[in-house]
């Protein structure tokens, strides 16, 4: 059995947090590798002011672990991207022995009930949902709704919002110290989020 980790995001840009939370559950769940999918064009969100290059290029940067992590650029594409859709063609496009795991975010547990085909995706893989410490009983409830895996996860308490709210500024605080290395540079030479 090929166990893999489906962990998708704007990435706009991809922090510290985002790297730490994959790394966990990547480490947790004993996961094969894990597949990095920066959103094409998300149905509740509206469009980055960043193209898609760009935030496959940082996720590249950012989780720079060939042994643990896969960008993908699935999602690059000039339709609405749904959850269920990306699952549908990543197992189409994978050995049969393969056993996904879609990763999200414990904020996003709430509303999962709302996503679509929603119980085709628990049909299709198991989802994992990671959950900070100060929350994680309210969590339960929909967790044990749903049928998904809770897990307690280190998370940084920071994001890509605040990061680009900073960056946009010229600030150089805790929001950009959560930026890898080889991101922040990336996002300099290219003046992005100004």
């Amino acid at each position: 059995m090929i166990k893999t980790g489906i962990f998708g995001g704007a990435f706009d840009p991809p922090h510290v947090g985002h790297v730490n939370l994959a790394l966990w559950v990547a480490k947790t769940l004993f996961l094969n590798k894990t597949l990095i999918i920066p959103t094409g064009e998300p149905p509740h969100k509206s469009a980055s002011s960043v193209s898609f290059a760009d935030r496959f290029e940082m996720a590249k940067l950012a989780f720079n672990y060939p042994k643990i992590f896969e960008v993908s650029d699935i999602e690059n594409n000039s339709r609405k991207n749904y959850t269920i859709d990306t699952i549908r063609e990543l197992k189409a496009q994978s050995p049969r022995d393969t056993e996904f795991f879609l990763i999200i975010g414990g904020d996003m547990l709430a509303s999962f009930g709302e996503w679509r085909e929603y119980k085709q995706i628990l049909r299709e893989c198991k989802v994992v949902a990671a959950a900070r410490e100060h929350n994680r009983d309210e969590l339960r409830e929909y967790s044990e709704r749903f049928g998904i895996m809770l897990i307690k996860a280190p998370v940084i308490p920071v994001s890509s919002t605040e990061i680009r709210a900073a960056l946009a500024a010229g600030e150089r605080g805790y929001g950009i110290s959560s930026l890898p290395e080889k991101v922040y540079d990336y996002i300099k030479n290219k003046g992005l989020y100004r």
